[in-house]
């Protein structure tokens, strides 16, 4: 399913008036009545008041209180523009309101109407800077209300194309998107505002567009790495070597989440004596260079447990191998130390390493606050993907796959995954992705969603505070199992 941007949507918008001869006074319409449907079926029968701003978004919301006067509810608008002042179809739609017998109130400040439920119809998804003037001053009154609230596309106070979340911010129970969802709602922190997202289908088509982020779908990627054919042998499912840093475990939890996504060997190579977590794993001694004991063809995971174990030169000469990497903790900062025209030779690197930086991690290698990446996610990972030529995984809630122009997000996983070791797991499991075939943004991608599906199964059984790292690689198989049968549906995001 396609997030888009507010850019985007616009061009889609008029793609179906121009290419399609569709009114734009039509398209205002079928959305009024696709958001009154959803309330017929989902919301309160008691009084609705649609709360209308003078752009697109004011029309939908007129459209959608002239249905629901249809559907015989109790329905008024208060707008932030008195409807004389509207032009072009928003005027029409409030024009068709009004004929049909909905009050309209122009807002200038006093209380809001009593009611079972309002409607922020203010802005949608022409919004990209904090509310003001008497649009601020509503947002406050329904800051201190209890009663629930619904947003057309996206609520007020939240940035369409980035998430950010602006002082005043509604706080919806629920999101009607219309066409398809906005990314803004569907990233940290502005998917906590939204609310479930509801996508209606109003009548444009969504053509195939590259540049358009999605939600990552794993159906297709995992019965791609997981195929098996009778003749398979344990090399035709790739081979993982960790290496292994100064805390030991870090690298075998690593080791064993790989072993459970499907590679066909793990190895760990290591410069002490340390027991495999298994006994069907191979151990590598490093007794000099560790490029020299590198194993030919192997898929090379690099980070977990490195505390300035190995050298910044060997990390380099790991990713500059032509091999897959997956690199963590300490091993992004040695990559990313690199001189610049060196991290950018290769114009195909980010087609097989991937970094998987959390929120802290990702502040320091590209200079922000970890607030500043916390309230700019997607951007962050823009910034960090093109600075290391590579994938960048963004951990966190809603977590971020960017591959330089592909960006996806991962609507599985929670708080059962907040735990020491859990990146290990994580990046453990890209490993055996990668060495399965594929490519470094699907290897990300349907890795970040096994670890989210593990980590939701095991918060079924165990609290999220009693979860352990170790607990999450035994629910992988079963994640696994459920990406090669699971039909993504959008009460999953």
């Amino acid at each position: 399913m396609y997030l888009v941007t507010s850019e985007q949507m616009r061009e889609l918008d008029r793609h179906a008036v121009t290419s399609l001869h569709i009114p734009e006074i039509v398209l205002l319409h079928l959305a009024g009545k696709a958001i009154a449907d959803v309330l017929v079926q989902r919301g309160p029968r008691g009084h609705i008041v649609v709360l209308a701003g003078k752009g697109n978004n004011g029309g939908d919301g007129y459209a959608a209180a002239r249905w629901l006067k249809h559907y015989q509810y109790s329905v008024e608008v208060v707008s932030l523009v008195h409807p004389e002042t509207l032009t072009g179809s928003v005027a029409l739609a409030a024009q068709s309101a009004i004929a049909a017998g909905v009050p309209v109130r122009v807002y200038s400040g006093q209380p809001l109407p009593e009611a079972q439920l309002y409607l922020d119809a203010l802005l949608g998804t022409g919004q990209n800077r904090p509310p003001a003037d008497r649009l601020l001053q509503m947002l406050e009154s329904l800051a201190h209300t209890s009663t629930p609230i619904w947003a057309v596309d996206v609520p007020t106070g939240v940035d369409t194309d980035t998430g950010a979340v602006y002082p005043g911010a509604v706080q919806a129970v629920l999101t009607i998107a219309m066409a398809a969802q906005k990314i803004g709602t569907a990233v940290t922190p502005g998917c906590l505002q939204a609310g479930e997202v509801v996508v209606a289908d109003i009548g444009i088509p969504i053509l195939h567009n590259p540049s358009f982020a999605t939600w990552i779908e794993p159906a297709e990627l995992a019965a791609r790495a997981a195929y098996r054919p009778v003749t398979a042998h344990k090399g035709l499912a790739g081979h993982v070597a960790v290496i292994v840093g100064c805390l030991p475990g870090a690298a075998k939890l690593a080791a064993l989440a790989a072993a459970r996504s499907g590679a066909g060997r793990i190895s760990l190579l290591t410069a002490s004596a340390i027991e495999p977590p298994l006994p069907d794993m191979l151990m590598i001694p490093v007794n000099g260079a560790l490029r020299n004991s590198l194993p030919e063809g192997a898929v090379f995971l690099m980070g977990p447990g490195m505390l300035d174990a190995w050298p910044i030169e060997v990390v380099w000469s790991v990713v500059e191998s032509g091999g897959k990497v997956v690199l963590d903790a300490e091993a992004m900062d040695a990559w990313l130390s690199a001189p610049e025209e060196r991290r950018l030779a290769d114009p195909f690197l980010a087609e097989r390493v991937v970094l998987t930086p959390h929120p802290k991690e990702c502040a320091r290698l590209i200079g922000w606050t970890v607030d500043s990446v916390q309230k700019h996610r997607l951007a962050a990972a823009r910034r960090l993907s093109q600075q290391a030529n590579a994938t960048v995984l963004l951990k966190g809630y809603r977590s971020i796959v960017n591959s330089q122009q592909s960006v996806s997000v991962n609507p599985v996983g929670g708080p059962s995954l907040a735990v020491a070791g859990s990146g290990d797991v994580l990046a453990g499991v890209i490993a055996a992705l990668l060495a399965q075939g594929l490519s470094a943004y699907d290897a990300a991608r349907l890795g970040c969603w096994l670890h989210g599906r593990a980590g939701d199964r095991l918060a079924r059984r165990i609290p999220a505070a009693a979860c352990m790292a170790s607990d999450v690689v035994q629910e992988l198989p079963q994640a696994l199992t459920d990406a090669l049968g699971v039909k993504m549906k959008s009460t999953d995001k």
